[in-house]
């Protein structure tokens, strides 16, 4: 059955039963669009932590090593800390653009 036939067959129903089937399509593709947009979310935040573990355990050898060293003394390991809380939540916000703009782009196509 075409997309046009069913279309036809939904318009001679009566009114209730047409708000009905609108109504259950409505959601469904609401709840599909949120589904595409969840996952693509969620991929996004399992790449970015992986990012940011790498990168976390490069500090922390870094770090490590020149506390070994005595250039760098405990007091300063905060500092990268808060770094990292800065990159994971405009990480987290990029990826958040990232699911709207791409969900935003298949709707158009």
């Amino acid at each position: 059955m075409s997309i046009t036939k069913y279309i036809e067959k939904v318009k001679a129903r009566p009114e209730e039963e047409k708000r009905r089937t609108v109504f259950v399509w409505t959601t469904g593709l609401v709840f599909l669009i949120f589904m595409v947009w969840a996952i693509t979310f969620s991929l996004s935040v399992v790449n970015d932590q992986a990012d940011s573990a790498s990168l976390r355990a490069e500090a922390e050898a870094s770090a490590k090593t020149q506390l070994a060293m005595g250039t760098t003394t405990p007091e300063q390991k905060g500092v990268s800390w808060s770094a990292d809380l800065v990159r994971f939540i405009t990480s987290g916000a990029s990826s958040i653009n990232e699911g709207f703009w791409t969900v935003g782009s298949w709707l158009h196509k």
